[in-house]
């Protein structure tokens, strides 16, 4: 009798959460909500690259970056032409026009990167990075590639000069910027997932970077479009 009632609290126990305890969705299930959602203002004409990757993530109302390189080359003529109206069918769409780029998902920001690799520059790693007084992202962006560091490995690797802009504006949906101070510090991350974080914490807009290498001339321009 006394295993009886043992097995029947167990049960009762098992049907009912301990205070305190709740269920958060995964973030496999976080991701693909996202991806699902609907991207305005996509229009009929064609797109390039660059116009189609701001598009999906401003139109969807998320936040991302896209990284674009390029050699001596005119940039990429590919033409996107968006057959679906979900974030995950214009990014499908996106690299099936354009091969050399594939998309990722990273703790909620997307992104557009080279299938080739992330850009040297972006792989660094910064010890510390606090956002201070900024209370946007174009600002941040500037303390960001202010750093010691970051000045450091741009010489390096040999960059004549950095183009700090401010991008388009945009009237498409989106989630109202946080009020106050962005409030934004890491710790040994690299450039790339710095820049995520901008937006992240954004909660949307875009950061563009590109870096062009031809002959002796490197350099690489970053803005934020929103």
């Amino acid at each position: 009798m006394r295993g009886k009632s043992l097995a029947t609290l167990v049960l009762l126990l098992g049907a009912f959460p301990l205070a305190g305890h709740q269920e958060h969705p995964g973030k496999p299930e976080a991701e693909a909500e996202l991806l699902m959602r609907r991207v305005a203002n996509l229009g009929p004409s064609p797109l390039s690259v660059n116009l189609a990757i701001q598009t999906a993530i401003l139109g969807s109302g998320t936040a991302g970056g896209a990284v674009i390189t390029q050699g001596c080359a005119e940039p990429s003529d590919s033409v996107v032409r968006p057959q679906g109206g979900t974030l995950r069918e214009v990014l499908d769409d996106i690299v099936t026009a354009d091969p050399d780029y594939r998309w990722e998902v990273k703790d909620g920001v997307v992104n557009l990167v080279p299938v080739k690799g992330v850009p040297d520059l972006l792989t660094l790693r910064i010890s510390v990075f606090d956002s201070g007084d900024a209370t946007d992202v174009r600002t941040a962006e500037t303390f960001l590639f202010a750093l010691p560091e970051v000045r450091q490995r741009e010489a390096e690797l040999g960059f004549d000069r950095a183009i700090l802009g401010s991008g388009l504006s945009s009237g498409v949906p989106g989630a109202a910027p946080p009020p106050g101070l962005l409030n934004v510090r890491l710790e040994d991350v690299t450039l790339l997932e710095a820049l995520n974080a901008l937006v992240r914490a954004h909660r949307h807009g875009v950061w563009l970077y590109y870096e062009t290498h031809c002959k002796s001339n490197n350099h690489f321009s970053i803005n934020f479009t929103e």
